[in-house]
């Protein structure tokens, strides 16, 4: 599965800031891919990076795309009718087959793979709560679509540009209680993912977090994914993992760059 390349051909490309973009495709063939899976992207003469999709449906697929370096900024800037090539779907996917109330915490592009997941659980009759963070309002990405999907949404800015000022961690133990949440979800910055994870799985909660790490090969082969101190593969064993398995980890500490030197989380 997934070690041939698909054409991808943009259809749409919505600018939402000056760095993020809602990108769809149309695919050459159908695809399949559950929430917390990712592609990785090919540009020609640029790169390839891992992306998990916001959306995919057959013949169509969804990415949120934050321009942060050159291959993420030559996709950002790709025109409507351009290609690119997909190859996937890779990894370890969310646990959506628990039982419910799920809460999905999501910050910043982390919104993209929990909009899937929102769709997928909402489809399947689980009932969905949901915190959104960011910085500022115009970082609150897929407002709209977690409101139509979620029973209740709550939206925190630290800058209190729009809904409750602070940080989407805070918010946690109130939603769990108020809702009788039986498993957390999140995606978004580490340190952001580490402090939801240390606070529900203080509760005695089921977690998971999607880890970002730099994947090369999506086949466990370059190591540049590697979590220690067990010596997880996140492109294979990841991207998604339990709480419990994360908090025994250097999740939230260190992480590897681009040469494999472990750095620390920034």
């Amino acid at each position: 599965m997934g070690r041939h390349y698909l054409t991808a051909k943009l259809t749409s490309n919505r600018r939402l800031t000056a760095e993020v973009s809602i990108m769809d495709f149309s695919l050459e063939e159908p695809s399949t891919c559950v929430a917390g899976q990712y592609y990785m992207v090919w540009l020609p003469g640029q790169g390839e990076i891992p992306l998990s999709p916001s959306a995919c449906r057959g013949q169509e697929a969804q990415f949120l795309v934050e321009s942060v370096g050159s291959t993420s900024s030559a996709l950002f800037s790709m025109t409507v009718g351009s290609r690119c090539f997909l190859r996937g779907a890779f990894g370890r996917p969310f646990s959506l087959d628990r039982d419910g109330p799920y809460l999905l915490v999501a910050g910043g592009t982390g919104a993209a793979p929990l909009l899937m997941a929102a769709e997928q659980l909402a489809s399947g009759g689980k009932p969905v709560h949901v915190i959104i963070g960011a910085r500022r309002a115009n970082g609150l990405f897929y407002a709209r679509d977690f409101s139509r999907l979620a029973r209740t949404v709550s939206f925190v800015t630290e800058d209190g540009s729009l809904g409750i000022k602070g940080k989407a961690p805070d918010q946690v133990e109130g939603e769990i209680a108020a809702h009788r949440v039986r498993n957390v979800l999140t995606a978004g910055p580490e340190l952001m993912m580490k402090s939801v994870i240390e606070r529900s799985e203080r509760l005695g909660l089921y977690s998971e977090a999607s880890l970002v790490r730099i994947i090369k090969c999506a086949d466990g082969v370059c190591g540049s994914c590697v979590l220690d101190p067990a010596g997880q593969l996140v492109c294979k064993e990841g991207p998604v993992l339990p709480g419990a398995e994360l908090l025994a980890s250097e999740f939230g500490s260190r992480t590897r760059d681009h040469t494999g030197r472990s750095v620390e989380v920034g």
